[in-house]
């Protein structure tokens, strides 16, 4: 999926998402790509008069939590070392 508004000057707006956010080990990446995916999303659904898809803000202190997690996934993928 690629987001790219015409109304977005600064590029803070546009992601990319070509990869596996399951298999990713770079979770910053993962976060890069889901704030602008769900603006978009919040914004469409706010235009046709409906809640938001996803309704939670993502402060530092949760993206770090659920950076944590992520790691923890992604060590207990890897299987035993």
């Amino acid at each position: 999926m690629e987001v790219a508004p015409a109304a977005d000057r600064t590029g803070g707006l546009t992601a990319r998402v070509d990869f596996d956010p399951y298999t990713n080990r770079d979770f910053n990446a993962v976060v890069r790509s889901w704030l602008p995916f769900v603006f978009a999303m919040n914004s469409l659904s706010r235009a046709i008069g409906l809640r938001d898809v996803y309704p939670f803000i993502l402060t530092p202190a949760v993206i770090e939590k659920l950076g944590y997690i992520h790691q923890l996934v992604q060590r207990e993928r890897a299987g035993p070392q």
